[in-house]
Protein backbone atom coordinates (compact mmCIF):
# COMPACT_ATOMS: atom_id res chain seq x y z
CA UNK A 1 0.00 0.00 0.00
CA UNK A 2 3.06 2.48 0.93
CA UNK A 3 4.49 1.88 -2.82
CA UNK A 4 0.93 2.72 -4.25
CA UNK A 5 1.51 6.38 -2.96
CA UNK A 6 5.27 6.56 -4.26
CA UNK A 7 5.02 4.82 -7.81
CA UNK A 8 2.37 4.13 -10.32
CA UNK A 9 0.59 0.75 -10.38
CA UNK A 10 2.50 -0.86 -13.05
CA UNK A 11 6.07 -0.37 -11.70
CA UNK A 12 4.81 -2.02 -8.45
CA UNK A 13 4.79 -5.97 -9.11
CA UNK A 14 7.65 -7.25 -7.89
CA UNK A 15 9.94 -4.28 -6.77
CA UNK A 16 9.65 -5.60 -3.20
CA UNK A 17 11.71 -8.26 -3.92
CA UNK A 18 13.85 -7.12 -6.67
CA UNK A 19 15.24 -4.76 -5.06
CA UNK A 20 19.15 -5.94 -4.40
CA UNK A 21 21.42 -3.18 -2.94
CA UNK A 22 24.58 -5.73 -3.76
CA UNK A 23 22.92 -5.36 -7.69
CA UNK A 24 22.73 -3.08 -9.99
CA UNK A 25 19.18 -2.10 -10.68
CA UNK A 26 17.61 -1.63 -13.93
CA UNK A 27 16.53 1.50 -15.20
CA UNK A 28 12.75 2.27 -15.67
CA UNK A 29 12.12 5.04 -18.34
CA UNK A 30 8.93 5.78 -20.15
CA UNK A 31 8.60 8.88 -22.46
CA UNK A 32 5.35 11.02 -22.89
CA UNK A 33 4.91 13.42 -26.07
CA UNK A 34 1.92 15.71 -23.88
CA UNK A 35 1.57 15.98 -20.48
CA UNK A 36 0.11 19.10 -18.67
CA UNK A 37 2.29 19.91 -15.51
CA UNK A 38 1.02 22.01 -12.58
CA UNK A 39 2.70 23.74 -9.67
CA UNK A 40 0.97 25.27 -6.74
CA UNK A 41 3.47 27.05 -4.36
CA UNK A 42 3.03 29.12 -1.08
CA UNK A 43 5.10 31.89 -0.68
CA UNK A 44 8.63 31.01 0.95
CA UNK A 45 8.14 34.32 3.29
CA UNK A 46 4.85 32.84 5.01
CA UNK A 47 6.98 30.26 7.87
CA UNK A 48 8.77 33.39 8.57
CA UNK A 49 5.62 35.39 9.23
CA UNK A 50 4.26 32.61 11.14
CA UNK A 51 4.19 32.80 14.55
CA UNK A 52 5.50 28.93 15.39
CA UNK A 53 7.16 26.22 13.55
CA UNK A 54 4.44 24.15 14.28
CA UNK A 55 1.96 26.22 13.62
CA UNK A 56 3.23 26.72 10.05
CA UNK A 57 3.49 22.74 9.87
CA UNK A 58 -0.07 22.54 10.80
CA UNK A 59 -1.13 24.82 8.48
CA UNK A 60 0.71 23.13 5.77
CA UNK A 61 -0.51 19.41 6.54
CA UNK A 62 -3.82 20.83 6.50
CA UNK A 63 -3.68 22.07 2.97
CA UNK A 64 -1.63 19.06 1.33
CA UNK A 65 -4.46 16.70 2.87
CA UNK A 66 -6.90 19.28 1.16
CA UNK A 67 -5.24 19.09 -2.27
CA UNK A 68 -4.54 15.13 -1.90
CA UNK A 69 -8.52 14.78 -1.64
CA UNK A 70 -9.46 17.33 -4.42
CA UNK A 71 -6.56 15.87 -7.32
CA UNK A 72 -7.89 12.58 -6.18
CA UNK A 73 -11.37 12.95 -6.67
CA UNK A 74 -10.90 15.24 -10.14
CA UNK A 75 -9.33 12.52 -11.17
CA UNK A 76 -5.66 14.05 -11.82
CA UNK A 77 -2.39 12.53 -10.39
CA UNK A 78 -0.13 14.12 -7.22
CA UNK A 79 3.44 13.87 -8.75
CA UNK A 80 4.53 15.10 -5.39
CA UNK A 81 4.82 17.68 -2.30
CA UNK A 82 8.12 19.13 -1.83
CA UNK A 83 8.91 22.36 0.58
CA UNK A 84 6.78 24.85 -0.82
CA UNK A 85 5.68 22.89 -3.83
CA UNK A 86 2.39 20.85 -4.47
CA UNK A 87 3.02 19.01 -8.18
CA UNK A 88 0.50 17.66 -10.33
CA UNK A 89 0.12 16.24 -13.51
CA UNK A 90 -2.89 14.99 -16.24
CA UNK A 91 -3.74 11.54 -15.87
CA UNK A 92 -1.22 9.77 -18.04
CA UNK A 93 1.76 9.18 -15.41
CA UNK A 94 -0.50 7.82 -13.22
CA UNK A 95 -1.82 4.88 -15.53
CA UNK A 96 0.32 4.99 -18.45
CA UNK A 97 -1.90 6.50 -20.87
CA UNK A 98 0.28 7.17 -23.85
CA UNK A 99 -2.28 8.87 -25.75
CA UNK A 100 -2.07 11.16 -28.80
CA UNK A 101 -5.32 11.73 -28.51
CA UNK A 102 -5.74 16.08 -28.64
CA UNK A 103 -9.20 15.48 -27.67
CA UNK A 104 -8.25 14.38 -23.79
CA UNK A 105 -4.98 15.87 -24.29
CA UNK A 106 -7.26 19.16 -24.23
CA UNK A 107 -9.55 17.46 -21.75
CA UNK A 108 -6.66 16.61 -19.16
CA UNK A 109 -4.72 20.29 -19.54
CA UNK A 110 -8.81 22.22 -18.96
CA UNK A 111 -9.04 20.22 -15.92
CA UNK A 112 -5.89 20.79 -14.36
CA UNK A 113 -6.53 25.01 -14.73
CA UNK A 114 -10.02 23.86 -13.00
CA UNK A 115 -8.49 21.92 -10.34
CA UNK A 116 -5.47 24.63 -9.76
CA UNK A 117 -8.85 27.17 -8.99
CA UNK A 118 -9.88 24.87 -6.52
CA UNK A 119 -6.60 24.14 -5.09
CA UNK A 120 -5.66 28.50 -4.64
CA UNK A 121 -9.36 28.86 -3.40
CA UNK A 122 -8.81 26.04 -0.42
CA UNK A 123 -5.38 26.58 0.42
CA UNK A 124 -6.26 30.09 0.28
CA UNK A 125 -8.99 30.24 2.66
CA UNK A 126 -7.32 27.64 5.21
CA UNK A 127 -6.02 29.44 8.85
CA UNK A 128 -4.99 28.36 12.20
CA UNK A 129 -5.52 30.87 15.11
CA UNK A 130 -3.00 30.46 17.64
CA UNK A 131 -2.77 32.79 20.49
CA UNK A 132 -4.81 35.67 19.01
CA UNK A 133 -2.76 35.12 15.47
CA UNK A 134 -4.61 34.02 12.45
CA UNK A 135 -2.35 32.67 10.02
CA UNK A 136 -2.31 31.03 6.55
CA UNK A 137 -0.20 30.37 3.54
CA UNK A 138 -0.58 31.90 0.12
CA UNK A 139 -0.97 30.18 -2.94
CA UNK A 140 -0.73 30.75 -6.35
CA UNK A 141 -0.56 28.30 -9.52
CA UNK A 142 1.60 28.05 -13.01
CA UNK A 143 0.44 25.08 -15.64
CA UNK A 144 2.68 24.36 -18.83
CA UNK A 145 2.39 22.03 -21.22
CA UNK A 146 4.48 19.48 -23.32
CA UNK A 147 7.18 16.39 -23.52
CA UNK A 148 7.82 14.51 -20.51
CA UNK A 149 10.16 11.70 -19.23
CA UNK A 150 8.97 9.78 -16.29
CA UNK A 151 11.84 7.35 -14.68
CA UNK A 152 12.77 5.40 -11.49
CA UNK A 153 16.51 4.84 -11.05
CA UNK A 154 19.23 4.22 -8.01
CA UNK A 155 19.17 1.56 -5.29
CA UNK A 156 17.32 3.50 -2.63
CA UNK A 157 14.02 5.39 -2.08
CA UNK A 158 13.54 4.77 -5.51
CA UNK A 159 10.94 6.87 -6.30
CA UNK A 160 9.10 7.54 -9.93
CA UNK A 161 10.31 11.43 -10.86
CA UNK A 162 9.70 13.07 -14.31
CA UNK A 163 12.11 15.30 -16.02
CA UNK A 164 12.33 17.53 -19.06
CA UNK A 165 11.61 21.55 -19.67
CA UNK A 166 7.82 20.95 -19.24
CA UNK A 167 8.56 20.70 -15.60
CA UNK A 168 11.46 23.76 -15.07
CA UNK A 169 8.84 25.82 -17.31
CA UNK A 170 6.14 25.18 -15.15
CA UNK A 171 7.51 25.40 -12.22
CA UNK A 172 9.01 29.21 -13.34
CA UNK A 173 5.56 29.93 -14.84
CA UNK A 174 4.41 29.15 -10.94
CA UNK A 175 7.40 31.39 -9.54
CA UNK A 176 5.96 34.49 -11.42
CA UNK A 177 2.33 34.39 -10.69
CA UNK A 178 1.45 36.86 -8.27
CA UNK A 179 0.07 35.47 -4.75
CA UNK A 180 -3.74 34.09 -5.64
CA UNK A 181 -3.64 33.96 -9.15
CA UNK A 182 -3.06 31.16 -11.73
CA UNK A 183 -0.78 31.56 -14.91
CA UNK A 184 -1.03 29.07 -17.60
CA UNK A 185 2.44 29.16 -20.87
CA UNK A 186 1.20 29.86 -24.20
CA UNK A 187 1.55 26.27 -24.67
CA UNK A 188 -1.37 25.16 -22.15
CA UNK A 189 -3.76 27.87 -23.89
CA UNK A 190 -3.50 27.23 -27.12
CA UNK A 191 -4.23 23.49 -25.70
CA UNK A 192 -7.68 24.47 -24.24
CA UNK A 193 -8.64 27.45 -26.80
CA UNK A 194 -12.36 27.99 -27.12
CA UNK A 195 -13.00 24.70 -24.64
CA UNK A 196 -13.84 26.64 -21.56
CA UNK A 197 -14.68 30.12 -21.28
CA UNK A 198 -11.59 31.53 -19.44
CA UNK A 199 -10.57 34.65 -19.78
CA UNK A 200 -6.72 35.91 -19.44
CA UNK A 201 -4.20 38.56 -18.95
CA UNK A 202 -1.54 38.55 -21.21
CA UNK A 203 1.72 39.09 -19.14
CA UNK A 204 5.51 38.29 -19.37
CA UNK A 205 8.44 37.61 -17.37
CA UNK A 206 12.48 37.42 -18.08
CA UNK A 207 12.74 33.18 -18.14
CA UNK A 208 16.62 32.09 -17.23
CA UNK A 209 17.61 30.83 -20.30
CA UNK A 210 14.62 31.45 -22.08
CA UNK A 211 14.46 34.95 -22.35
CA UNK A 212 11.18 37.19 -22.44
CA UNK A 213 8.09 34.48 -21.43
CA UNK A 214 4.43 35.48 -22.80
CA UNK A 215 1.87 33.81 -20.14
CA UNK A 216 -1.52 34.21 -19.37
CA UNK A 217 -3.22 35.32 -15.91
CA UNK A 218 -6.64 33.30 -15.90
CA UNK A 219 -9.29 35.52 -14.75
CA UNK A 220 -12.67 34.16 -13.72
CA UNK A 221 -15.47 35.45 -11.94
CA UNK A 222 -16.72 32.34 -10.28
CA UNK A 223 -14.68 29.08 -9.18
CA UNK A 224 -15.78 26.16 -12.11
CA UNK A 225 -17.16 23.09 -11.54
CA UNK A 226 -14.85 20.07 -12.67
CA UNK A 227 -17.54 17.87 -13.12
CA UNK A 228 -19.32 19.93 -15.82
CA UNK A 229 -16.55 18.48 -18.38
Amino acid sequence: MVLGTMLPDRFIEGMESSVVLAQEPSLLMEEFSLVTILFCSFDKSDMYLIGSAETFLQLVAKCIGEFDRIVHECGLNKVEHVGEDYVVSSPELQYGLHSDSQILQREAAVKIVQVSLLLLEVGNSVSITDAAQVSRLHFKAGAHSGPIIGAIAGKTRRFYRMFGDTMNTAARVCQHAPAGFVQISADTKTMIEGCHPFDYEETFFEGKGKGVMTVYRVVVDSLPNVDDE
